[in-house]
């Protein structure tokens, strides 16, 4: 990909070109890619476009970079996910215990807890450990809350 390239004819073509076909259909496909271009130098305008249509994709087209083998992919999609308020409380705290990475438990927590916790915190009882399960656990009962209560 040429979005990050030193050239501005190169680099400005290229932009216009991934503007074109990046939607939500391509989006899951060419993350993994727009992610690693975005560690370059100049590589943050992909990045933009990505986060820009991940913001106005419908949630079931979204839903598939949550659970994507790639880590950058599931952190950057997590993130975007709790920023906009895509998910319930509910389904970032099934997301996060389905996770093994602290940093998509953590944020999830984090915005589950923001979200008032209630039932969520039952996903993270559910898994037992981690990272999410403790914050969730933690904020709680620092709301005069155990797991079980309302």
């Amino acid at each position: 990909m040429r979005c990050a390239d030193w050239a501005d004819p190169v680099r400005d073509r290229a932009r216009s070109v991934l503007a074109q076909i990046l939607d939500a259909g391509t989006a899951v496909t060419l993350a993994p890619m727009i992610l690693r271009v975005a560690d370059r130098y100049r590589g943050d305008h992909a990045l933009g476009l990505l986060g820009d249509v991940l913001r106005q994709a419908p949630r079931e087209r979204f839903a598939p970079l949550l659970v994507s083998g790639d880590r950058a992919v599931r952190r950057f999609a997590s993130r975007v996910a709790v920023e906009e308020g895509s998910f319930s409380a509910v389904e970032l705290a099934r997301a996060a215990a389905k996770d093994d990475d602290a940093v998509i438990q953590g944020r999830c927590a984090d915005a589950t807890l923001a979200n008032g916790g209630g039932e969520a915190g039952e996903a993270f009882a559910a898994r037992g450990h981690g990272q999410g399960a403790r914050r969730v656990h933690t904020g709680r009962r620092g709301r005069g809350r155990v797991w079980g209560d309302a």
